[in-house]
């Protein structure tokens, strides 16, 4: 061991390539975007095209032309920091992982070797039964109100930000640790996904190559890209018109396609649904004899900047979901 450095710094600088660690977190906040463009491991997820996410918005955000989201915020950096602390010290030394030992390298980023890849580690890791391999490991803190999402596995954001970050740590595996409600512990070991990790680096090396030429990324289905063009385009110049490409012609015609199928079908609901209030009458439920119920209750819209009135709603649910509540 290096005189004055910990065993566990040396093993990590012994197994990963580019680590930086900066002496404050300011420092640390200079070498991540909107400062310095790399594509981070928070980026994984709409690289990958996961629903909700646009590239084209990241793309323009990433070129410094579109204003940036706020990425640090003070309050809830200090105890995001200290929750990560608890919860490390928990999985380590209260047994919570077997064989879970971890070296916190403070504020760091690790560069892949092509520049342009980066990630910022939670901490490193080694498990007894990985027989002293360094692993990768990530925390996270979330609300009851999305618990669902890690009842069977991982997040599927979460797993594109752990590949990308054992990308850039050449390691094998991910510890991920989840406190969710602030009660709720649990962990995933995540082994890296060769074959995913190729899929990405294509993909990846894709949508940087349109950041290195300057080049907007296509549109895509989200609200977020909506924005994105908004803010590219916030007013028209009057009178001016363009002769657009007679590619557009196909797109013109899928565009009416669909609005010809959202009509029809939402000519079936509507018909549907007067059909079943007609049904219903004065009543406030109707039963289906598979146990389907429809209630057709009495609901009064309150009066803000509208009248207030008084209309009924129409909803569906299976009949133990009526008990419930």
């Amino acid at each position: 061991m290096t005189q004055g450095i910990p065993i566990k710094e040396v093993m990590v600088r012994q197994a990963v390539n580019g680590l930086e660690i900066f002496g404050s977190r300011e420092e640390w906040l200079r070498n991540r975007p909107p400062h310095k463009v790399r594509l981070h491991a928070s980026h994984a997820a709409t690289v990958v095209g996961l629903p909700g996410r646009s590239k084209f918005a990241l793309n323009r955000r990433l070129r410094g032309l579109q204003e940036q989201p706020e990425l640090y915020n003070p309050e809830a950096a200090k105890w995001g920091l200290r929750l990560e602390a608890a919860i490390l010290s928990a999985a380590a030394e209260e047994g919570e992982v077997e064989g879970f030992t971890f070296w916190d390298p403070g504020d760091a980023i690790v560069v892949h070797e092509n520049g342009w890849m980066a990630c910022s580690p939670d901490a490193f890791c080694w498990l007894r039964e990985r027989e002293g391999l360094t692993g990768n490991c990530q925390v996270k803190t979330t609300t009851n109100f999305q618990r669902g999402q890690w009842d069977h596995e991982i997040p599927a954001h979460v797993y594109a930000q752990v590949q990308h970050e054992m990308l850039c740590l050449d390691v094998s595996y991910t510890v991920v640790l989840a406190l969710i409600g602030g009660q709720d512990f649990r962990f995933a070991i995540v082994d890296r996904d060769d074959v995913w990790c190729t899929d990405y680096m294509t993909k990846a090396t894709a949508f940087w190559s349109n950041i290195l030429a300057d080049q907007d990324d296509d549109p895509d289905a989200s609200d977020e890209c909506t924005r994105s063009i908004s803010s590219k385009y916030p007013a028209a110049m009057e009178g001016e018109s363009i002769i657009l490409p007679v590619a557009f012609e196909q797109v013109d015609e899928e565009l009416e396609e669909a609005k010809a199928e959202i009509k029809k079908w939402t000519a079936k609901k509507k018909a549907a649904e007067n059909l079943i209030k007609n049904a219903i009458g004065e009543n406030e439920l109707g039963i289906l004899p598979a146990g389907v119920l429809y209630k057709w209750a009495t609901t009064t819209r309150q009066a803000f900047t509208v009248k207030e009135s008084t209309y009924r709603k129409l909803s569906r649910k299976k009949q133990r979901e009526f008990n419930d509540g």
